[in-house]
């Protein structure tokens, strides 16, 4: 079905500009009026790229967060393994860069659900279990000794090729953000590409039948809210799973074995409503990111396997054991042989 694509000058056009081309270009998708309720949810959630655009300038906004992006590049950051001298210091930091990661997206989570009007926290137990963490002093045994004060210079650490050698004067510096809020980005004043205008009917306050032109699009069906949240928590499932911080992760999770009974469960609560509460394309599904962060599949979770015996068996990969084995009869080697024999057959065929 044709979406309406807005021009490239859309910001430096005025008001009257931008409802002239909306009522010029908007169209109502053939088959509307035979459409039940589903039917319109489905469309928009097939079609509507709202929810991408959100959860890319939600990654966006955490990468424009001081605090968040220097954490997030120690993370990414490969280091010299010759350097023995800082492993150390690279240990402590990369312990303190995982906790800012986490805390950050909780936090955001978290402001952006209290300034909602009736907007429960989708998060609460993880951000409850990292607040505990902290409170019940699990970093004050290892700050002194292991791990960089907040405001201790990262620079400090020496090295003429060292990754994380920053400018002179930058810190691991405080950041105080009050939350995520929509009306001040740039996305807020632009209409969603499959909304059209629609002549209805309505009851006013006063009982009164009015008619006019209703705009339908994909707040009609799931509010924004709804998507920032989606949003944020599908950013903190893929930052999370990404190469470099999936290993920190997993530390964390051993460390705070509380922290890991609510992830697995929040991946366990999304696979049941997913389909109703995520809308963005960047979603890769409950099923792998329980298999990324625990080892197993989600559909075999009440049976309660150790997660040590999962990892375990992940980590020495016994289908590629057998199926890698020389001597297996329909392993890697017997398909590559057939394979061979049957591209030499194919080439002498054409002799």
């Amino acid at each position: 079905m044709p979406h309406m694509e807005l021009p490239e000058n859309w910001d430096e056009m005025t008001f009257e500009e931008r409802d002239t081309f909306y009522h010029e270009n908007a169209r109502t998708p053939s088959g509307w009026n035979r459409m039940n309720e589903k039917e319109r949810f489905d469309y928009f959630k097939e079609n509507c790229d709202c929810a991408d655009i959100i959860y890319e300038d939600i990654r966006d906004y955490l990468m424009r967060i001081p605090r968040f992006k220097q954490a997030y590049t120690i993370l990414k950051s490969p280091y010299n393994l010759r350097s023995k001298k800082y492993i150390n210091d690279i240990v402590a930091n990369k312990k303190k860069a995982i906790y800012t990661i986490i805390l950050t997206i909780m936090g955001e989570i978290d402001e952006y659900s209290r300034h909602r009007i009736g907007g429960p926290n989708q998060c609460l137990d993880l951000l409850d279990s990292c607040f505990e963490f902290y409170e019940k002093g699990h970093l004050k045994s290892v700050q002194n000794k292991y791990w960089f004060l907040v405001d201790a210079k990262i620079s400090s650490m020496e090295g003429k090729h060292n990754i994380f050698r920053l400018e002179k004067n930058e810190k691991f510096s405080y950041y105080h953000q009050v939350y995520y809020e929509p009306t001040l980005r740039w996305y807020y004043s632009r209409p969603c590409k499959c909304s059209f205008l629609r002549s209805s009917v309505w009851s006013s306050m006063y009982e009164d039948v009015e008619d006019g032109m209703e705009c339908i699009s994909c707040e009609t069906f799931f509010d924004l809210e709804t998507l920032i949240r989606g949003g944020f928590i599908v950013n903190m499932f893929n930052i999370f799973t990404e190469l470099g911080i999936r290993d920190q992760i997993l530390n964390f999770i051993k460390v705070v074995e509380k922290y890991g009974i609510a992830l697995k469960n929040k991946i366990i609560e999304f696979s049941k409503i997913q389909n109703d509460k995520i809308f963005t394309r960047y979603w890769k599904g409950a099923e792998y990111y329980y298999k990324r962060l625990f080892f197993g599949s989600i559909y075999l979770d009440s049976l309660n396997i150790p997660s040590d015996i999962l990892q375990q068996r992940y980590e020495w990969n016994f289908d590629a054991l057998i199926c890698g084995h020389p001597k297996a009869s329909h392993g890697w080697f017997a398909e590559g042989l057939k394979e061979i024999k049957k591209i030499m057959e194919e080439y002498n065929d054409r002799k």
